[in-house]
């Protein structure tokens, strides 16, 4: 995934990085560095729910 495609992926869909985190289960700044193509880490980690 390229650096921005998660963001124009949230967008698309019209989520909010605070959305998409809570789905995710990662915190808001996650999203922003997963975003901005920065490093994640070590405690950061996914669990995306479909619910």
């Amino acid at each position: 995934m390229s650096k921005n495609s998660l963001k124009k992926i949230r967008e698309s869909i019209l989520m909010s990085k605070a959305e998409l985190a809570r789905k995710a289960n990662v915190s808001p700044i996650t999203i922003s560095r997963i975003e901005q193509g920065l490093p994640l880490l070590p405690q950061d980690h996914w669990h995306i729910s479909y619910s």
